[in-house]
């Protein structure tokens, strides 16, 4: 096995240089300007205190056991209505966690590509299905005009939403075993459902904000600290802006670094220079569809070609 701070072949970035400073950044970026900002101090106050700074109440007992109320407390506030549309906006990577996952996929998947258990395979679709059907969990309240405290129980039931998953994903797998193959490419399969509802939400918010009066696509899209005021009644709602808005903007960083990866691998293995213009191509869909969609095309390509690409070393 290579260094890990080399590449494995030719012309590669240097992963490590580039995505573990950019999860780095990423967290301090988004966790540090909410502690400086006294955000993060005036979420665990909700959480302890059980009500708004405007006074109005928000549950604070869920489980009985404190150490697992208080995170799910602190999130019911971040994602209370006064930011619901963030939530839609963001909720499908944050800065830190996207650069990580796009530096570990790059090290052991895409050199790799090891196999995923036929059966898992086949299931993985309709995994992909559920998660998707799990949002109007969220949504609905909110949309019907739901009190706050049902808002709430829809954001706790999302966010436990991945206890459901690996057991739905083996029941699945289960049932697969037994009456054979469904999907021809499951995986690929997946991607694009995965990347088809991720545009969908994109275009929905951004509709929404050309429908506000009070947004825009630069008060959407750039961060600007100083709408953070401390103290003020918006500081919670901002704050969730702001913290969402770097993660939406490392996650464009990652899905490019992570065209970039892949599209150089393959031009490498296959030894001769691409038709078109791939990572042109990822930037576009980017831009149209959002990084959800990018990165759902990216790797939907990969796995549509690794049965015919020779495996590479790991680095």
């Amino acid at each position: 096995m290579a260094p890990s701070n080399q590449a494995s072949v030719a012309g590669l970035p240097d992963i490590n240089s580039i995505l573990l400073p950019l999860s780095i950044i990423g967290f301090l970026l988004q966790w540090g300007t909410m502690l400086v900002q006294g955000s993060l101090t005036q979420y665990i106050t909700v959480a302890w205190q059980g009500y708004f700074p405007s006074g109005t109440p928000v549950k604070n007992v869920w489980t009985g056991v404190f150490p697992l109320d208080l995170p799910l407390v602190i999130l019911v506030a971040f994602f209370q209505s006064p930011a619901f549309w963030q939530m839609l906006w963001g909720f499908f990577g944050v800065a830190s966690a996207v650069s990580t996952y796009t530096r570990l996929y790059i090290r052991h998947r895409l050199p790799n590509s090891p196999s995923i258990p036929f059966d898992q395979a086949q299931a993985l679709p309709f995994t992909a299905v559920l998660q998707i059907l799990l949002v109007p969990v969220v949504v609905a309240p909110y949309i019907l005009g739901a009190t706050l405290t049902q808002v709430a129980y829809g954001t706790v039931a999302y966010f436990l939403s991945p206890l459901i998953a690996g057991p739905f994903q083996d029941l699945i797998s289960n049932l697969i075993a037994r009456i054979g193959p469904i999907f021809a490419n499951p995986v690929v399969l997946s991607y694009y459902i995965v990347g088809t509802f991720s545009a969908v939400v994109h275009w929905a918010v951004v509709l929404f904000t050309f429908r506000s009066p009070e947004l825009d696509l630069f008060t959407l899209y750039v961060p600007n600290p100083s709408l953070v005021r401390r103290g003020s009644s918006t500081q919670i709602s901002e704050s969730g802006h702001h913290f969402i808005q770097y993660g939406y903007l490392f996650f464009n960083i990652a899905v490019l670094i992570l065209g970039k990866c892949v599209f150089t691998l393959d031009k490498k293995v296959a030894g001769r220079a691409q038709a078109n213009h791939p990572l042109l191509t990822v930037a576009a869909i980017t831009l149209v569809g959002g990084p959800g969609a990018g990165m759902a095309w990216i790797l939907s390509k990969r796995e549509s070609t690794m049965a015919t690409r020779a495996p590479v070393k790991d680095y």
